[in-house]
C-alpha cells in the first residue's frame, strides 16, 4: 500500500519543484482562500446566468404552450348543430340540457362534457323480407300478380316470412316506416344508438304481427271490412298504434310517423284461387253499388228529395192494405198526396219535408191540365145542353129539324160516305156495286194509324206507371244490401 504522503504523478503542489521526465500538471489546487474563490466565481458566473435564462425562456415558453392547449382544449367543445339535428349537452355522463336547436352550442370538451348531436328527420325503413317469401332475384323484379301461382305447396319457417290472420289464414306482406325522435334526452337514455333501428323495428314487428292476428284475410288484403263487422279498423293503423305503445312503454322518445303496407298477397301457391274469389266479390259489389246508384238516379229523376220519404209512405200504405186496416191506409194515401203537392206538415223535429221535383212533378202537372180540361168539356156540354133543352121547350119542332140537319150533315161529311142523287120519281132502283177500293184502303189506314197511336200512347202509360211501383220494400231492400 502506497503511502499517501507521496506524490502523486501529475500532481504538484505549489512551491514543489518540477519532477525530471514528470507530464506537465493539467490541474493545480490553489490554496490561497481569497484570490481563489474570486476567480472560481468570476469563471461560473456567466453559466450559471445563461442556464438560469433558458430556464426562464423554456418556462415562459411551457407556459404559453399550456395556455394554448388549454384554449384549443376548451374550444373544441364549441360545435355546429346542423338543421334537422337537436342537440344534447352531457356532463360527467349527465344530460344537463336537451333539446338545444340549430346553431353553434357549447359544452365542456370531451371527458368531461359532451355535446351528442341527434337527427330530428325521419328516418325510412323498410321491412320487406320479414314476412315476405323467399324469392329469388328474377323473382324480386316481378309483381304480385305474376308471383301467383308459383313456388311451393308449402312454406318453410326458416327462410320464408308470414303472418297468421284471425281466421287461420296466412298471408305474405311488405311493410314501410317512417320515425322521428321528438326528445333527444329520452333517445340518449333509454336506446343505443347503434340499436335504435333494430328496436324500432322489434317494435313495429310485434305491432304487425298483433294487428293482423285480429282481421281476417280478406280483410288484410282488401283493406275492407268484412259483412257486419262493427270493430274493424286498418291493419297499418291498429299496428302503428302498437308499435308506439311498445316504444313509449320503453320511454325511447321516438314516434312513428307513417306505417304502410306496400305490397300484400295470399300464399302464391293458392293466390289464384283467393283472387278469384275477391274479384268475384268485388264485381258483387260494383253492382250492388251500380244497384244502389240506379235506385238513387230514378229515385230523384222520379220526385227529387222526397222521394225516399214518399216511397216509405207508400210502403206504409201497401203494408196497411195487406193488415186489412182501411182507415189506416187511407191516412197514408193522404199523406202521400200531400207530399206529392208540397202540402206535408213539419215532421217532429220541426224540419219541413223535403221538396218534389222531377218526373212527378211533370205527371201531376199533366194530370191538373188533363182534369181542367175534362171538367172544361164537361161543362160546356153541359151549357149546351141546358140550352138546348130550353129551346126544345119553347119550340120542339124547330129543334128536332135542326139537330135532324145537323147530324146528317155531319154524317154526309164523312170521308167513308158516298151520296148517290136519283132521278125524282124513281119507284125502284137496284145498284150491284162494290165497295171503292180508294176508300176502303183509306179507312183501312186511318184504322190502323189509329190503333198504332192508341198502342203507343197505352205502352208510354204502363211504362210511366212501372216507374212508381215498388217491388221491394225499401227497408228490407237497405238491410239486403247493407
Amino acid at each position: 500500500m502506497s503511502d499517501p504522503r507521496e506524490p502523486i504523478e501529475g500532481l504538484t503542489m505549489p512551491g514543489d519543484a518540477p519532477v525530471p521526465g514528470a507530464r506537465a500538471a493539467s490541474v493545480r489546487l490553489r490554496t490561497g482562500a481569497g484570490d481563489d474563490r474570486a476567480d472560481l466565481g468570476a469563471m461560473m458566473d456567466p453559466a450559471a446566468q445563461s442556464l438560469a435564462e433558458a430556464l426562464r425562456v423554456t418556462y415562459r415558453i411551457l407556459q404559453l404552450a399550456m395556455v394554448v392547449l388549454l384554449a384549443v382544449f376548451l374550444l373544441s367543445g364549441l360545435e355546429s348543430v346542423q338543421l334537422g339535428e337537436r342537440a344534447v349537452r352531457v356532463r360527467f355522463g349527465r344530460v344537463v340540457q336537451s333539446d338545444l336547436g340549430p346553431g353553434f352550442q357549447f359544452s365542456l370538451p370531451y371527458p368531461i362534457g359532451e355535446l351528442v348531436r341527434v337527427e330530428t328527420a325521419a328516418p325510412q325503413q323498410t321491412l320487406a323480407r320479414e314476412f315476405w317469401p323467399s324469392l329469388t332475384a328474377e323473382e324480386e323484379r316481378l309483381t304480385t300478380e305474376q308471383l301467383a301461382g308459383g313456388g311451393r305447396d308449402s312454406l318453410d319457417p326458416e327462410t320464408d316470412g308470414s303472418l297468421v290472420t284471425g281466421d287461420g289464414m296466412i298471408v305474405h306482406a311488405r311493410w314501410a316506416v317512417s320515425y322521428r325522435r321528438t326528445d333527444p334526452a329520452r333517445v340518449l337514455e333509454s336506446l343505443d344508438r347503434e340499436h335504435e333501428r333494430s328496436i324500432v323495428l322489434g317494435a313495429v314487428r310485434r305491432g304487425i304481427v298483433h294487428a293482423a292476428a285480429v282481421v281476417s284475410a280478406n280483410e288484410f288484403l282488401t283493406g275492407q271490412p268484412d259483412p257486419g263487422n262493427q270493430t274493424y279498423r286498418p291493419v297499418a293503423d291498429r299496428a302503428k298504434e302498437l308499435a308506439q305503445q311498445t316504444l313509449d312503454q320503453m320511454r325511447s322518445g321516438i314516434e312513428i310517423d307513417r306505417l304502410v303496407m306496400t305490397e300484400a298477397m295470399a300464399p302464391r301457391h293458392v293466390a289464384p284461387t283467393f283472387n278469384q274469389v275477391m274479384t268475384a266479390e268485388q264485381n258483387a259489389e260494383k253492382a250492388i253499388e251500380a244497384a244502389l246508384d240506379e235506385r238513387g238516379t230514378r229515385l230523384t229523376a222520379a220526385a227529387g228529395q222526397a222521394a225516399e220519404l214518399v216511397l216509405a209512405q207508400i210502403d206504409e200504405y201497401e203494408r196497411r192494405l195487406d193488415l186489412g186496416e182501411v182507415e189506416e191506409a187511407e191516412a197514408a194515401q193522404q199523406r202521400i198526396d200531400r207530399l206529392l203537392l208540397g202540402e206535408a206538415e213539419p215532421g217532429p223535429d220541426g224540419r219541413a219535408a223535403p221538396p218534389v221535383f222531377g218526373e212527378v212533378t211533370a205527371v201531376l202537372s199533366e194530370a191538373r191540365k188533363d182534369r181542367d180540361n175534362r171538367v172544361g168539356q164537361a161543362r160546356s156540354e153541359l151549357a149546351l145542353y141546358q140550352a138546348l133543352r130550353e129551346s126544345y121547350q119553347q119550340n120542339p119542332s124547330v129543334v128536332i129539324n135542326r139537330e135532324w140537319t145537323d147530324a146528317m150533315s155531319r154524317f154526309l161529311g164523312r170521308d167513308s160516305v158516298q151520296v148517290l142523287q136519283l132521278m125524282p120519281g124513281l119507284e125502284k132502283l137496284v145498284l150491284m156495286i162494290n165497295k171503292d177500293p180508294d176508300v176502303s184502303r183509306d179507312q183501312l189506314v186511318r184504322r190502323r194509324r189509329a190503333e198504332m197511336d192508341e198502342i203507343r200512347a197505352q205502352r208510354q202509360r204502363d211504362i210511366s206507371q212501372r216507374r212508381f211501383e215498388t217491388k221491394v220494400d225499401s227497408r228490407n231492400f237497405q238491410k239486403a244490401t247493407e
